[in-house]
């Protein structure tokens, strides 16, 4: 159905492009900016684009200290690393609940056993690998599917 966020959506992820998924990104760029706030005083912010789309995501600290703790705090070494973007319903925001656009690492499951030992213990996150969660493989540069934005 047409709709006039199609018209008006811009180049920046808002919380309704993810539309209720969680999918896994592949970082393609990463460019300060500097955006004007509510004061008039100027900030600048990292934007981030992603592979296989030309939607772009400002970064807040929160994502910022959040992929910084994924992968490491020189920005320019994000390129080619992965994220998963999902919306958080319950950010405080001028004083406002509201939806927001959060980052999290790729999820991971741990291997299964045919028949688990009681007494061993789970491997530690390090050791198990990454799962996507999204049915559609993100990691695979090219696949020609639609990402959800």
């Amino acid at each position: 159905m047409p709709s006039i966020d199609d018209i008006y959506s811009g180049d920046s992820l808002k919380t309704d492009d993810i539309k209720g998924r969680e999918p896994v990104v592949i970082i393609k760029s990463v460019t300060p900016r500097d955006f004007t706030d509510r004061d008039g005083k100027i900030k600048k912010k990292l934007v981030l684009g992603f592979e296989r789309t030309n939607k772009t995501l400002v970064v807040n600290k929160v994502n910022g200290n959040r992929i910084g703790v994924l992968h490491g705090k020189d920005y320019t070494q994000w390129i080619g690393k992965t994220i998963t973007l999902f919306v958080d319903p319950f950010v405080e925001f001028g004083g406002k609940i509201v939806p927001a656009i959060r980052v999290k690492p790729p999820t991971y499951e741990a291997p299964r056993q045919e028949s688990p030992a009681p007494q061993q213990a789970a491997p530690f996150p390090s050791q198990q690998g990454f799962v996507d969660p999204d049915p559609m493989p993100a990691l695979d540069r090219n696949d020609k599917r639609d990402i959800p934005f």
